[in-house]
């Protein structure tokens, strides 16, 4: 599959960088096709990452930002990585 890069970019309505945890989080769905890599990289430089879900609250919010609006795929990257056949969310800490 050929990476592509974005045609637009999505409305920047997450949060800030360094915004602490206890603020409310904002998810977006892109409208573009993209590598794992090049999504976090893209999260990263324009946006706080890629979506890390850490309660059912946050799940719930980041289901709604998915099925809002049509998108080309059913598919969507979020900041997790497998490490030694253990799931970890991208974060600094590892609880």
């Amino acid at each position: 599959m050929a990476r592509q890069r974005p045609t637009r970019y999505p409305t920047p309505n997450v949060l800030p960088r360094g915004r602490p945890r206890e603020y409310s989080k904002e998810f977006i769905a892109s409208d573009f096709t993209a590598t794992w890599l090049f999504a976090l990289d893209h999260c990263n430089q324009h946006f706080d990452g890629l979506a890390i879900v850490l309660d059912q609250q946050e799940n719930d919010r980041l289901q709604e930002a998915i099925t809002v609006g049509s998108h080309p795929t059913n598919y969507h990257w979020i900041g997790a990585s497998k490490m030694n056949n253990t799931w970890y969310w991208n974060t600094k800490e590892r609880d």
